[in-house]
């Protein structure tokens, strides 16, 4: 992950219930053009929408580039 990955990651992992995370951005031309989380927490449907809420606030993206997984 490079610094901006690990800052997102960080921050997610504050998240109540978010437990840790990994994080993705993809960036096309220097714009974003989605951004992957994956979580020990996204099992759980709140804690999901949570990260994608905080994702894309955080990113300043449309919720239509962000996935957000459950972690293995």
């Amino acid at each position: 992950m490079d610094e901006e990955e690990t800052r997102l990651a960080n921050v997610l992992s504050n998240i109540e219930g978010v437990g840790k995370v990994q994080a993705m951005i993809v960036r096309e031309d220097g714009a974003v053009k989605g951004v992957l989380v994956i979580a020990e927490g996204a099992e759980d449907i709140s804690v999901m929408l949570k990260l994608l809420n905080a994702t894309a606030t955080v990113m300043g993206v449309d919720k239509g580039v962000v996935e957000v997984y459950e972690m293995e």
